[in-house]
């Protein structure tokens, strides 16, 4: 899914005066048993923290690896490992620099969804 489809099914969701988030768990950490990578982020707005959410979701259906994600509002908790293995792997990297790039566009000012790309 294109990034138009992903700005076009959030306008109900979001618009441009979105309220940044901040993040609780500034880090990835790894916690233990099994080792995943965790990170908590905290929203002021519903409608960021939705945008964040489904944003996550997309990419994990594009790239078929998964994070659980708890929702408690105004937090959304990430955490990530390779289920076969056990452990965290690059795949359990490279989703958690997506949910980074996703955090990064939503902070700096709100993500804008009233423009075409």
């Amino acid at each position: 899914m294109g990034r138009h489809d992903f700005l076009q099914g959030l306008r109900e969701f979001v618009d441009h005066d979105a309220v940044p988030v901040r993040a609780v768990t500034r880090e990835w950490t790894v916690v233990g048993s099994p080792r995943r990578l965790h990170r908590t982020y905290e929203f002021q707005d519903h409608r960021a923290m939705c945008a964040f959410v489904i944003g996550a979701l997309q990419h994990q259906d594009v790239t078929g690896h998964y994070a659980h994600l708890s929702i408690d509002f105004p937090n959304v908790t990430a955490e990530s490992y390779t289920h076969d293995l056990d452990d965290v792997t690059e795949l359990d990297r490279e989703l958690a620099q997506a949910l980074d790039g996703l955090y990064d566009e939503c902070s700096l000012g709100g993500m804008d969804v009233t423009e075409e790309p």
